[in-house]
C-alpha cells in the first residue's frame, strides 16, 4: 500500500495532511491533560501513538515545516511526561529544537525548551534541565509581560534547584513563581508551585511546613481535577 501511494505521486501531500491532522489533535488534547477530562484524552492519544510518531518523523525532515515539529513536540510534552515516555519525548524535542530556523525567539520555541527541560528533569539530568529552563525563562521575559508560561518555567527551575540541593535559589524561585501564579489567578499553576514548596520542605527536613504546603496543594487540586498532581501531593505527605 505504501508503494502504491508513492507511485501515485500523492505521498508527500497526504503525509502533510496527516501531520496537520495529528498536530491539531495534540494541540486540542493538551489543555485537557491537566483537568478532570485527562483520562479520556490520555486514552485518545494512546490510541494514536503510532500516528503521532509518524507525524513527528515527517516533521523532522519536511522542508519549511520546522515550526510544525516544534508545535507538535511541544503539545505532546505533557502526554510524554504523564505516560513516562521521557526518552522518546527528549529525542523528539531535541530534534525539533536543533533544526535551523525553527522559530527562533518565539513562544513556540520557548515552550519546546520548557518541555525539553521538564523531561530532562524527570530523568534526573538536572544540569541540562536547568540550562534549558533558564534559556526558556529568558526568552519568555524578552517576549513581553509575565505570563503563566513564564511562571511555570520559574517554578520548574526552582524544583530542579531543589533536587540539585541548591536550596537558597530554589526557595526564591518557587516563591516567585507561586506569587506570579496567584496574581494571574492560575490555579493549576498554584497547585504545582505549592506542591513543590511542600517537597522543598521535605528535602530540607521541615516536616511541619512540608505538610502544610502539601495539604494546601491537595485542597487546590480539587478545583482543577488533576489526578496526576494529586498523586504527587499525596506521595509528599506519605514521605512526611
Amino acid at each position: 500500500a505504501s508503494d502504491k501511494l508513492v507511485d501515485s505521486g500523492e505521498a508527500e501531500s497526504l503525509r502533510k495532511r496527516h501531520a496537520a491532522f495529528f498536530m491539531q489533535l495534540a494541540e486540542e488534547a493538551e489543555p485537557f491533560l491537566t483537568r478532570t477530562e485527562q483520562l479520556t484524552w490520555l486514552a485518545r492519544l494512546d490510541l494514536e501513538r503510532d500516528n503521532l510518531r509518524a507525524a513527528l518523523e515527517w516533521c523532522r525532515a519536511a522542508e519549511g515545516k520546522e515550526d510544525w515539529g516544534l508545535r507538535l513536540a511541544g503539545a505532546l510534552m505533557v502526554y510524554w511526561d504523564i505516560r513516562a515516555y521521557f526518552q522518546e519525548g527528549r529525542e523528539h524535542l531535541s530534534a525539533a529544537l536543533a533544526r535551523p530556523g525553527a522559530l527562533e525567539h518565539t513562544a513556540v520555541r520557548a515552550k519546546a525548551l520548557y518541555g525539553a527541560g521538564r523531561l530532562d528533569f524527570h530523568q534526573g539530568d538536572f544540569i541540562a534541565a536547568r540550562a534549558l529552563l533558564e534559556t526558556c525563562a529568558s526568552m519568555y521575559r524578552e517576549l513581553g509581560p509575565a505570563t503563566p508560561a513564564l511562571a511555570d518555567a520559574l517554578r520548574l527551575l526552582g524544583y530542579a534547584a531543589t533536587e540539585s540541593g541548591d536550596y537558597g535559589i530554589a526557595f526564591n524561585l518557587l516563591e516567585q513563581a507561586r506569587n506570579m501564579m496567584r496574581e494571574m489567578q492560575d490555579v493549576a499553576g498554584m497547585v504545582r508551585a505549592t506542591r513543590e514548596l511542600g517537597w522543598f520542605h521535605v528535602r530540607t527536613g521541615d516536616d511541619e511546613a512540608a505538610a502544610l504546603f502539601l495539604e494546601d496543594a491537595l485542597r487546590l487540586v480539587d478545583q482543577v481535577g488533576d489526578r496526576y498532581e494529586r498523586l504527587f501531593s499525596l506521595s509528599g505527605l506519605a514521605e512526611v
